[in-house]
């Protein structure tokens, strides 16, 4: 139960999320206070994401019950 890396960083505008889970149970990857959202990955499978981000920091979680709390968490920086 982690997210590797733990710190994301990238410049403002339209990004894709590319996310395999290593893992061995279902995750999902949330971009939190934006649309960007992957429901459902399951283990082996690697799924993309993309939407428009505006300079600030951000919280990625995989927000399936206890699974942030066991650190699946990472921070976002988007910024020059």
């Amino acid at each position: 139960f982690k997210m590797e890396p733990k710190a994301l960083a990238t410049k403002p505008g339209k990004v894709t999320f590319r996310v395999k889970n290593a893992g061995a149970v279902e995750h999902n990857f949330i971009v939190e206070k934006t649309t960007i959202k992957i429901e459902a990955i399951q283990p082996g499978e690697t799924k993309t994401a993309s939407g428009d981000l505006k300079a600030g920091q951000y919280k990625v979680v995989c927000n399936i019950p206890g699974h942030a709390e066991a650190g699946m968490v990472a921070t976002l920086k988007v910024g020059p």
